[in-house]
């Protein structure tokens, strides 16, 4: 289930209360003051929630901010990081239309991230992320270094 936790013209944030994380739904045609408010906006709410996981919804976009990317992976997401983000998946679909953009969008994002066609492939990365990190590893040293 969903629950709508902030709303602007072009994008609804809300949070899953199944899978404990942001989902944000962007539409339109993103400006770059819509954008930086919005990525402010998930920045304040992942810290409030105290969730690592986002699925960043560009479905319906119809034209995004030509320098996205750019202040997306050298401004936002390390903040993101720097407050506990660990996962984030992005759909691309709606703005494939636009000639390279998901494309260049897939290429660019940094690690933990990942683009996706369709919602269902991103919540199923952000499952299978999870799992992942919740894998508990058991370091055993060897007896020469555990001796001292």
């Amino acid at each position: 289930m969903l629950t709508l936790l902030y709303q602007q013209h072009n994008l609804e944030i809300f949070w899953d209360t199944a899978d404990k994380w942001l989902h944000a739904c962007w539409s339109g045609r993103l400006l770059e003051d819509d954008v930086k408010r919005g990525g402010d906006q998930l920045l304040r709410l992942m810290v409030a929630r105290n969730t690592d996981s986002l699925l960043d919804n560009h479905a319906l976009v119809e034209a995004p901010w030509v320098g996205e990317l750019e202040w997306r992976n050298k401004d936002w997401l390390p903040r993101m990081r720097a407050s506990g983000l660990r996962s984030c998946a992005s759909v691309f679909a709606g703005v494939a239309a636009l000639g390279n953009t998901a494309e260049a969008a897939a290429s660019s994002l940094a690690a933990g991230t990942n683009a996706f066609a369709t919602p269902e492939e991103a919540v199923h990365w952000l499952r299978s992320q999870r799992s992942r990190n919740n894998i508990t590893q058991r370091i055993v040293l060897p007896p020469e270094i555990r001796g001292r």
